[in-house]
């Protein structure tokens, strides 16, 4: 069970269609539909109602217990990643394809280090979708993306070709 899963899971919930809720995480509908299954086998049972012509989803009861417990899900994760802010942390989370941070950034990653000998460097591989979520929620302070997506709470600035742009969050 991932945070992007619980994600899914509430924005379903919040906007009672899968498609709805793609567009609202900037994800394909094939890609919310692969969350949401994914949870639901996890948790062993349907947590939305599905069927043919049906213009909302509607949480099974199963899917109604699993809400509050989402929403402390996500506010124990808001709270735990709040921990290294309130501490003043050193720590530079970074979102990146596994070619941009394993074949162009070493290099970018040493000098930092060697600059900034108390800092810790946190790189995680992820895809755009995920690169930008984890942007919008606070868990990365920086992403190396292909290209450019549509956000409210990301900035996104082109970095050194019309193709490779890096994310920065913005203030809400």
């Amino acid at each position: 069970m991932t945070t992007a899963e619980i994600q899914a899971f509430l924005t379903v919930w919040e906007k009672k269609s899968i498609s709805k809720a793609a567009d609202a995480l900037y994800l394909s509908q094939s890609a919310m539909s692969t969350r949401l299954k994914t949870l639901e086998r996890e948790v062993g049972c349907a947590l939305f109602q599905r069927g043919k012509g049906q213009r909302e989803l509607n949480p099974t009861e199963a899917g109604k217990s699993m809400y509050p417990l989402a929403v402390q899900y996500v506010a124990l994760v808001d709270k735990m990643t709040a921990l290294g802010k309130e501490a003043g942390s050193n720590t530079l989370r970074v979102s990146s394809l596994n070619s941009v941070g394993f074949y162009l950034f070493p290099a970018v990653y040493e000098r930092f280090l060697e600059k900034m000998p108390d800092a810790v460097l946190e790189m995680r591989e992820k895809d755009t979708a995920d690169a930008y979520l984890n942007m919008e929620k606070g868990t990365a302070d920086l992403a190396f993306t292909p290209g450019r997506r549509q956000s409210k709470q990301v900035e996104t600035v082109p970095l050194f070709a019309a193709s490779a742009a890096a994310a920065v969050r913005t203030p809400v």
